[in-house]
């Protein structure tokens, strides 16, 4: 998960990956990416601002998203857990997204699905 294009190629939905700028440490990369939803074209620029090997990688995105992807290891190996929260300093965008989020979750289901079969491959 180091990698973002790993990151991209996971999210079930179109996302261009461009201008990847990674440290040896994983904190202070950096990328863009963009993709479609609404009917409009969105852009964000993501910068990673922890990185635990084996661990936890949080990535912030300038959008307000906030990902973070845990790993824990448990009797059946190990377990990939992913979480989405977003923050806005507009009231009314934080009301918004509040109230698509929950089609976030099966978003974050495809991509552990997806992830899940890439690493069994």
């Amino acid at each position: 998960m180091k990698e973002p294009t790993n990151f991209v190629a996971a999210d079930p939905e179109p996302v261009d990956l461009s201008n990847v700028s990674l440290t040896r440490e994983g904190v202070g990369s950096t990328w863009e990416t963009s993709w479609r939803a609404f009917g409009r074209r969105f852009h964000g620029v993501w910068t990673r601002q922890e990185y635990i090997p084996n661990e936890r990688i949080v990535d912030h995105v300038s959008t307000g998203a906030i990902w973070t992807f845990t790993t824990t290891q448990d009797s059946d190996g190990t377990t990939l857990s992913l979480a989405f929260a977003f923050t806005s300093k507009w009231p009314l965008a934080n009301k918004i997204i509040s109230w698509l989020l929950p089609t976030q979750d099966r978003q974050l289901d495809r991509m552990l699905a997806n992830y899940r079969q890439a690493i069994q491959s």
